[in-house]
């Protein structure tokens, strides 16, 4: 099947109700797109890197965004971002990728931080892109007793972010010490 946005669907009966009340929220986690996966030492870099690309989440927002024009007949219905992130190490019960250290490292884990965060929340093609857009998750977690590590932090109590070093305090002024008014 897949959703064709016609008939007498869940999706298609929300929106008839409420309208642009009704905002469509999706989770886009490249981390799970078997498709995505290294499969040799040869794609290793290439996969890593468009794995944390921002043009991956764009990319599958304007598919979707497609999608609702097909049940709402507008191009500009709400569209929210529920969760985006990256886990490193990997989540337990997700794929190990020995021959590719980089798929599931610390680099590779900011790198999709910083694209989520420099996105202006644009979408290719001119297509009206979210409204809003959340990271998953402050800090690390358990999800049904698996071992997830998708935090910014490994631990409540932490002072410090996973990705902080004395390398970056250098060339920037944010420390935990003194968070900005978006943490507080």
């Amino acid at each position: 099947g897949g959703w064709t946005g016609t008939g007498d669907t869940l999706v298609t009966n929300a929106y008839k109700k409420w309208h642009d009340r009704w905002v469509w929220s999706f989770n886009v986690y490249s981390i799970w797109d078997t498709n995505m996966y290294p499969t040799s030492p040869q794609n290793c870099d290439a996969k890593s890197k468009a794995s944390v690309a921002i043009s991956y989440t764009q990319n599958i927002l304007a598919t979707a965004r497609k999608r609702i024009k097909q049940t709402t007949g507008g191009d500009h219905n709400p569209i929210w971002v529920g969760e985006n992130g990256w886990s490193s190490p990997m989540p337990q019960g997700h794929p190990l990728f020995p021959f590719c250290k980089q798929y599931d490292s610390m680099e590779t884990f900011k790198a999709a931080y910083e694209a989520f965060m420099n996105w202006d929340l644009s979408l290719p093609g001119g297509l009206t892109g979210p409204e809003f857009a959340f990271y998953f998750t402050m800090r690390n977690a358990f999800n049904g007793g698996a071992q997830e590590h998708f935090g910014l932090i490994d631990r409540c109590e932490d002072a410090n972010c996973k990705i902080y070093t004395a390398k970056s305090v250098a060339h920037s002024n944010f420390t935990m010490e003194q968070p900005p008014d978006f943490i507080m």
